[in-house]
């Protein structure tokens, strides 16, 4: 359980409120992208934080890889070696 707790304080790890902005762009994403609800929070939130970079093991977000419209985040697989040089442009 402390590694769970550990791992969400890393720097490169952004908390964000869901606001009315996130949801409306969350319901894009599920409509536009075929995206499940939670799948389409993540992204939202993290093309909203101009992150670079969005990491998961989820299959149904990494193929939208550059895809996602209106940004060129990256989508990928989660690097141990670059965990810590993963940082938003914001």
């Amino acid at each position: 359980m402390n590694q769970a707790i550990d791992w969400f304080e890393r720097d490169y790890f952004h908390m964000r409120i869901i606001d009315r902005k996130i949801a409306r762009q969350s319901r894009r994403y599920c409509t536009e992208l075929n995206l499940h609800p939670r799948d389409a929070v993540h992204l939202a939130c993290a093309v909203d934080l101009k992150c670079d970079v969005l990491e998961t093991f989820d299959n149904d977000l990494l193929k939208w890889d550059e895809k996602v419209p209106g940004s060129r985040i990256r989508i990928r697989r989660p690097r141990e070696n670059e965990a810590d040089t993963v940082h938003s442009r914001g």
